[in-house]
């Protein structure tokens, strides 16, 4: 019987059948498919479970050791900015000096900062950092306390504990004479 609805055309099935006594009864043999359609046992579930619980445990570690990477990287960061900007400031407001100096930033990063006067090695090996060698100052008599000083000025910060970053750079400054404070 064929029946009509708004959801389309669907067979129609009796709703009582002749059904032989013998369907109701149990076979003596299992029926594989019966064991099928029953669900899963208590052994898959647990070992589907640990699979899970391992899967996320990777995961886990995997997250945590990202976030550690991205908390060192995050602290070298802001200890290379801070490191950069102390060197920049050297020479701003007050000349040059030899020595040492030693600080903490804001954040607990110590530093580090030996000043020396640097002198360009006199030969050069090199043939062709000849053509780069300095040349005296145009007006320049190489008198005593006249040209440009450079200096050598190398930081070093240490950040989260053990890790040291280490910065070195060059500034050239006027000469001082003797006259000058």
């Amino acid at each position: 019987m064929i029946q009509h609805s708004r959801f389309g055309i669907r067979k129609r099935t009796p709703r009582f059948t002749c059904v032989g006594i013998s369907a109701f009864r149990q076979s003596p043999l299992p029926n594989p498919q019966s064991r099928l359609s029953s669900g899963f046992t208590l052994l898959e579930v647990l070992a589907a479970i640990a699979l899970l619980a391992f899967a996320f445990a990777i995961g886990l570690r995997a997250m945590s050791g990202a976030l550690g990477n991205s908390a060192h990287g995050e602290a070298m960061t802001q200890a290379a900015l801070e490191a950069q900007s102390l060197l920049d400031m050297q020479g701003l407001t007050t000349p040059l000096r030899t020595g040492v100096q030693q600080g903490r930033f804001d954040d607990g990063v110590s530093w580090q900062l030996r000043t020396s006067i640097y002198k360009p090695p006199s030969q050069n090996s090199n043939a062709a950092a000849a053509f780069s060698s300095p040349q005296p100052l145009a007006g320049n008599d190489q008198q005593p306390g006249n040209g440009i000083n450079l200096f050598r000025l190398d930081l070093d910060a240490r950040y989260a504990g053990t890790r040291t970053l280490h910065f070195s750079t060059l500034k050239a400054q006027l000469a001082q004479t003797a006259s000058s404070p």
